[in-house]
């Protein structure tokens, strides 16, 4: 996205000051098989750590990963780009990353490990097949599974705001329906108790 330019066209945070090496250079070449401009790269790690703008107090160090309670930030955007812990590898995780948008209404592309997605349509929330084209969940490929997410990811970017506006309030029933089924899940202490063991017998 710091590539193409597009990703200073939606807000986006990374709290930890962490200073470009080559190793990253290597990662994302080699093991993820994008097409990078070296001086692009290290222009983007020089302005790190960012804030989202509506939360610029916020720090690697006040923020807390489950006590997320800042509105503002998901109140102006029309979606969400959610990175999970693990996007390649025999690792799963589906952690409180993906809750964010859950909880705030919001649609999402989901960067993770195949069949993220269907497991979460297996707890029971509902995707956004038809407004994203969600067949990257399929793909075990990472480098091919990044590269689709990527195109699905510029695609929205690529829409006026108009347009984002008429294709957010077409679904809303599905965002309604997830925030409404987390706290179902959250409030049901059967579910809380054993949720753990809940995603370890689906992430297999």
């Amino acid at each position: 996205m710091n590539e193409s330019g597009i990703l200073d066209k939606g807000d986006w945070s990374w709290l930890s000051n962490v200073k470009f090496e080559d190793h990253f250079w290597h990662q994302y070449t080699t093991t993820y098989g994008l097409e990078l401009d070296k001086n692009k790269m290290q222009a983007l790690y020089e302005r790190l750590p960012k804030s989202l703008q509506d939360e610029p107090g916020d720090t690697f160090d006040t923020v807390s990963s489950w006590t997320d309670n800042q509105v503002k930030s998901y109140n102006n955007a029309y979606f969400y780009i959610c990175t999970e812990t693990y996007t390649d590898g025999p690792y799963k995780s589906v952690t409180e990353k993906i809750c964010k948008p859950i909880g705030n209404y919001m649609p999402f592309v989901f960067s993770s490990f195949p069949g993220a997605l269907q497991l979460l349509r297996d707890m029971g929330f509902k995707t956004f097949n038809g407004f994203i084209d969600e067949s990257y969940d399929l793909e075990k490929d990472t480098v091919r599974r990044v590269k689709m997410i990527y195109k699905e990811i510029e695609k929205l970017c690529k829409m006026s705001r108009e347009e984002l506006h008429t294709w957010y309030w077409s679904m809303e029933d599905i965002p309604i329906h997830n925030r409404e089924h987390l706290l179902t899940l959250y409030k049901t202490d059967k579910t809380t108790e054993s949720f753990i063991k809940f995603l370890e017998d689906r992430v297999k």
